[in-house]
């Protein structure tokens, strides 16, 4: 984020960011491991390979610096839509369950819309940064939840998607993404 993407904020958000609802962090580039030279699994070609690590790093940071700031972290981006009333929604859901659970998805659509408990985020950031360089994200997720099916803890979908993609515009130059939910109806 760019000092004036930053001032557009601290400027629009200045009643939140002071109640502390709205924090601004920006990671120093050393806490970053190169990502230059990464093997390409997929065919994608070096500057996706790039992207993705660095995405996949950027949600590592992201879940660490969010650990012990409240009971749940879910994740969502800056252009999704959400049902009306998702709040108190995704509050009376997870008061349903009964079984331990390791993710919740709020959404059918990639990472948008997961929901994890605290406990979970220095687990997920630390996979996320070790395995960066080997796959997505919303791919190395997978692998987490067949850890926690070992110890009784299930992925849980919601029957509808609370969340939708609805941006086509990848932070990836020249990638478009057209791909929306299936089940979310506003």
């Amino acid at each position: 984020m760019d000092s004036a993407h930053i001032r557009e904020v601290r400027h629009t958000f200045a009643a939140e960011l002071g109640r502390g609802f709205i924090t601004i962090e920006r990671v120093d580039p050393s806490r970053y491991p190169s990502f230059e030279n990464l093997p390409d699994y997929f065919g994608d070609g070096p500057d996706h390979v790039r992207w993705r690590a660095k995405f996949t790093y950027d949600f590592a940071f992201l879940m660490e610096r969010c650990r012990g700031l409240a009971r749940y972290y879910l994740h969502l981006e800056d252009d999704v839509l959400c049902v009306r009333g998702f709040y108190g929604e995704i509050q009376r859901f997870i008061a349903s369950l009964t079984e331990p659970w390791a993710m919740i998805s709020f959404s059918d659509f990639g990472f948008v819309g997961k929901c994890f408990q605290d406990e979970d985020l220095g687990k997920v950031s630390s996979l996320f940064k070790t395995y960066f360089a080997e796959m997505p994200g919303d791919w190395l997720i997978e692998h987490h939840l067949d850890i926690m099916r070992r110890t009784s803890r299930h992925h849980v979908q919601c029957p509808r998607s609370l969340f939708d993609h609805v941006g086509t515009q990848s932070s990836l130059p020249g990638k478009l993404q057209y791909v929306r939910s299936r089940t979310f109806t506003a």
